[in-house]
This record gives C-alpha cells, structure tokens and sequence, in this order.
C-alpha cells in the first residue's frame, strides 16, 4: 500500500464570468484561490499530520504482512508433513494387510503340506506293514515297494515345499513385524506433525487477526485522507459553479473587495457557504464588502492573536496569553459586527424591493381601476348606440310589416274581387243550367200529358 498524496489544482478551468465595472474578462482562478486558501492549508495540515501515521501503519501492514506470510509457509509445511504422513500410514496399514492375508494363505498352505505329508507317511506305514507280511516270491511286494517309492518321492517333495513355504512364512512374519513397527513409528510422526500442525494453525490465525488490524488501521488512515481530498475537490467544484452564477456586478464588486486580500497575501475563511449566502440574498455591492471585510477583520485579529501567543511561549510572559484572547475575543466582534451590518443591509433592501412592490402593486391596481372605468364607459357607450340601432332597427322592422300588410290587403281584396267573380260567373251557369233543366222537365212533362 503506498500513501496517497495531495492532488495540486495545477490547472483550475477559467469560468471566465464578466466584470461590467472595468469592462474585461477577468479569470476567475484569482477570486477562487482566496476562497479556498483556507481549504489548502487545512487540507495540507491534514495530509502532514496523517503522512507519517500513514508512512508508519504501511510498515506495520508491511511487516505484519511478511510474518503472516512466513507463518502461512509454515502452516502450509505443517499440513503437506501431516499429509505426507497419513498417506504413508495408509500405504502402511494396506502393506499390512496385504502380508496378513500372505500369513494366512502361507499358513493355511503349509497345514495343507503338513496334512499331506502326514497322510502318506501313515500310508507308507500301512504299505510297509503289508510288504512285511509277505513271501519274498510274492510278486505283490514289486508294487508295495513301488507305491512305497512314490510316496516317498511325494513326501520328499512335500517336504521341500514345506520348508520353502516356511522359509516365506518366516519372511512374512518378519514383515509384518516391520510394518507394525513403521506403523507404529508413523502413527507417533503423524500425531507429532498434527501438533504442530494445530500450533501453526493458531499462530496462523493470530497473524491473520494482526493482518487484519493492520489492515484497518491503514485504511482508517488512508480514508481520513481521502475524505480530507474529497472535501476539498467538492469545495472547489461548488466555488466554481457559483462564481459562474454571479451577476456581472456582484463579481465585479467581489474582485474590488479582494484586491488588498490578494495583495497582502492573507488568508480568510471564506467559503460556498458565503457565496451561497450573496447568491440566494442577491446581495450588493455594499454587502459584499461588508462580507469580505467581516473575514478580513477576522483574520487581522487572529493574526494577532497567534503572534502574541508564540511570544508569550518564547519568553514565559502569560501577560501576553491575556492579550492574545482579548485579540480572540476581537475577531469575533469585529466580524460579528461587519456580519450585522450585512443582515441589516440585506433586510433594508428587502424593505426597499417590499415598498418598491407594493407602490408597483398600488400603480398596477390604479391603472386597474382606471382601465375598469374606461371600459365602463365603453360599454355604456356600446349599449346606448346598440339601443338606438335597436330603436332604428325596430322602426324599419315596423314599416316594412305595415308595408307587407298594405299588400297582403291588396292581394287579399284582389283575390275576394276575383272570387266574387268566379262565383258570380258560376251561379250564372247554375241559373241557365237549372233553366234548361227546367225547361227539359216541363217538355217531358207536356209530352206526358198530351199521351194522357
């Protein structure tokens, strides 16, 4: 593990934001180193008082490491030794077995030769008791004698493999003996090395828990220092947004309050928080001001404060201790006192933005009112002219009904005048119609008559 070291802002990105007092582009790396000089020197202090902790838990781990790593060899050793012994061991224990089982086999062997050899020595016994009651001349005692012969050979043959089978009977006892001696020998190793073995795992699992701690002690270390360069890298990436979002003024008045900061090479304890606060209060120039000079009241005094205490530590006068705190006890006031005045100021514009509201409120509800009034007129305006164009549209409606009605009058009487005609006509053509009837009938009924 290697410590890791501070990131240098070698090249901060210009926002490149407009100042419209001086008329140029001013680079706004100089407005942003002041903001975070207080950041670099804490994030330095950090890095320095965390470095040798660092550089010293590294040799620890390190160190820690290489005796976990030697007992770890170890431990390895300890279980092959433990392995290796245990296959021995069964190699052992199946040579064992395997000898026993040539033990019986050889011994069962040699009762089957024993068994033999008795069976034809009882009966060469018995042929030679046969042979001895025989005549000279009797041609039976050519074939005794034979059979004799042959079990004798036998037995002598038997016998022979008797002894070899012994003599392997003997080895493999010695065998055995040796194996259960080594048996006996590995079993005392193997139980030796599982000692041990059980030791190098205990030592193995302290040196794991001190791997462990060490490893925890560094990255304790190792993530304050990456949280101390995180910090800084998200203070700096926030400056940069928000120097972006001053207006031209507010920039312009910012860079003018930092000149003698910048000149002087202080260091004051700005941050986003106080841009956030110009930002969200709109801030003007006056405030800004005001804010720059509450830090830089601030770090006078604590400058001063700090001088009087290395002199109090250099020549023993506690005197001077008294002094340094009442310089203390002056940045504090001091910037308590620009900080009220910028309070003071945000809320005096915020009663002059309220008033300039509620005047602009008042202008919009007069010219409301006034606007209602007109339209009032307007539309009485509308209505009267909307009435006589009603009145006149009603009159010309009026006369042309009684026009139409003059001549529905005409066509009506026109129409009664011909249909008095047509009547007329129609009872002229009844009466001559009727007549002629009449006369018809009165023919017809002198016609009758005369008959008569």
């Amino acid at each position: 593990m290697k410590i890791h070291t501070i990131k240098k802002l070698t090249a901060i990105s210009a926002l490149g934001f407009v100042f419209s007092a001086s008329a140029q582009t001013i680079d706004s790396e100089t407005v942003l180193n002041v903001f975070i000089a207080d950041d670099t020197l804490e994030l330095e202090s950090t890095v320095n008082s965390l470095e040798q902790p660092i550089a010293d838990a590294e040799v620890v781990f390190d160190s820690t490491e290489a005796s976990f790593l030697e007992v770890e060899a170890t431990f390895t050793q300890n279980q092959d030794s433990v392995s290796a012994l245990t296959a021995d061991l069964d190699s052992l224990s199946g040579q064992l077995v395997t000898t026993q089982t040539e033990i019986t086999e050889l011994s069962s062997t040699i009762d089957t030769l024993a068994g033999s050899i008795e069976t034809n020595t009882e009966e060469v016994a018995t042929l030679t008791s046969q042979l001895d009651g025989l005549e000279e001349s009797d041609p039976l005692i050519t074939t005794l004698e034979n059979q004799i012969q042959t079990l004798n050979e036998a037995n002598d043959e038997l016998s022979a493999q008797l002894a070899t089978t012994n003599e392997a009977l003997d080895a493999a006892n010695t065998s055995e003996a040796t194996i259960t001696a080594d048996i006996t020998q590995t079993n005392a190793e193997l139980n030796e090395a599982e000692q041990t073995l059980a030791a190098s795992q205990a030592e193995l699992d302290a040196a794991s828990s001190e791997l462990d701690s060490a490893a925890t002690s560094l990255a304790q270390l190792q993530g304050q220092l990456d949280a101390a360069q995180s910090g800084f890298e998200d203070e700096v990436a926030l400056l940069q947004e928000q120097l972006g979002q001053l207006n031209p003024e507010q920039a312009d008045a910012l860079l003018r309050a930092l000149n003698d900061t910048v000149a002087r090479g202080d260091v004051l304890a700005l941050s986003s928080d106080d841009l956030a606060n110009i930002l969200s209060g709109n801030f003007d120039n006056k405030q800004i001001n005001d804010l720059v000079k509450a830090y830089e009241e601030e770090a006078k005094f604590l400058d001063r404060a700090e001088q009087l205490v290395l002199r109090a530590k250099d020549s023993g006068n506690e005197k001077l201790l008294d002094r340094a705190q009442k310089m203390l006890d002056k940045a504090t006031s001091q910037k308590e006192k620009f900080l009220a005045k910028v309070d003071r100021r945000g809320l005096k514009n915020a009663e002059k933005i309220a008033n300039e509201s509620a005047k602009e409120a008042a202008k919009a509800a007069k010219e409301a009112a006034k606007a209602q009034k007109q339209a009032s007129k307007e539309a009485a305006k509308a209505a009267k002219l909307a009435s006589k164009e009603a009145a006149k549209a009603a009159k010309e409606a009026s006369k042309e009904a009684a026009k139409a009605q003059k001549e529905a009058s005409k066509e009506a009487s026109k129409a009664a005048k011909e249909a008095a005609k047509e009547a007329a006509k129609a009872a002229k053509e009844a009466s001559k119609e009727a007549a002629k009837i009449a006369k018809e009938e009165a023919k017809e009924a002198a016609k009758k008559s005369k008959r008569n």
